[in-house]
């Protein structure tokens, strides 16, 4: 096994060869506009996010799906605590997450007869007991499905599932694929508390969108394609005192309280991701920076 010592030089050797290749602040900031492809050729190095706040980021985990099938060292089935959820009308089914062309392929279906009491299938992957992380930058460049009662999420929770806390990088609905829901669940004296906001843009279905949110002591900071669409204090101290939390993605049916699946919903459904990538902050390796969230931009 590497030693503590061993493993720190190995992660300052990385940032030092981030700083050199100049990753500070990302790779993609200033590059044209993202196409359809979602493997476009060339991919540059995985130096840093989109967009963020600035400064050191070191690579924490990182899938490009570039295999022949879903990693099994990276990701397992489910939502974590099993392949159900009360809140949603499907049943995560292990195929129906496939790695093809250099992207995931979620799907959603109806199925030919009830499954764990579920009248449908959907894609839910996580990374609990292989991957966890307080604070840091997490992004996934994401074409989210299309149709009514389909729910695509990138999301994160505590690995000691306790809940909540809970903060949702990505949800959009396919009944409004235009728009992204940004949350944060935290619990206080009162209980349950929950703070989203939303952001409006073009259909989200149409193509690829790079999601990233910057999770800090102080708050959480959202981006879509680059910019800053959301930002939330409100229950930080809370979430973060819950420890490490791991990542889900996911592409589910029938979220309780929002529109359901009718005759119309295209199914089978699906949703491609082209990467999945969290970063960290190097801290003990280098002298602590000031790195306050910025403003939104005005207008």
């Amino acid at each position: 096994m590497m030693t503590s010592m061993g493993r720190n030089a190995g992660r300052l050797l990385l940032v030092v060869m981030l700083v050199v290749a100049g990753g500070v602040d990302g790779v993609v900031r200033g590059a044209s506009a993202l196409t359809l492809d979602p493997a476009p050729p060339g991919r540059p190095a995985l130096l840093g996010p989109v967009a963020s706040s600035g400064g050191l980021w070191v690579p924490a985990f990182d899938d490009e799906f570039d295999g022949d099938g879903v990693d099994g060292a990276r990701w397992s089935n489910g939502f974590g605590w099993g392949d159900t959820a009360a809140n949603f009308a499907a049943w995560c089914d292990p195929a129906a997450n496939a790695v093809a062309g250099g992207v995931l392929v979620q799907r959603a279906d109806r199925l030919p007869a009830p499954r764990a009491g579920k009248a449908y299938r959907g894609a839910c992957l996580h990374t609990r007991e292989k991957f966890a992380q307080r604070y840091g930058y997490w992004e996934a460049r994401i074409r989210v499905a299309s149709g009514a009662g389909l729910h695509s999420a990138f999301w994160g929770k505590p690995a000691s599932e306790r809940w909540p806390p809970e903060l949702d990088i990505e949800e959009v609905g396919g009944a409004r694929p235009d728009t992204v829901i940004m949350t944060v669940h935290w619990r206080d004296a009162g209980g349950h508390r929950q703070r989203n906001q939303r952001y409006q843009g073009g259909d989200l279905s149409a193509g690829f969108h790079v999601f990233g949110a910057e999770w800090s002591p102080e708050g959480t900071a959202w981006y879509v394609d680059g910019v800053e669409r959301a930002r939330i204090a409100d229950g930080a101290a809370a979430v973060g005192a819950e420890g490490p939390f791991y990542a889900l993605l996911d592409l589910q049916v029938g979220l309780r309280g929002a529109v359901q699946p009718s005759a119309a919903t295209p199914f089978p459904a699906e949703q491609l991701v082209d990467y999945v990538r969290i970063w960290e902050r190097p801290s003990g390796l280098l002298p602590a920076l000031p790195l306050p969230l910025p403003r939104p931009p005005s207008g």
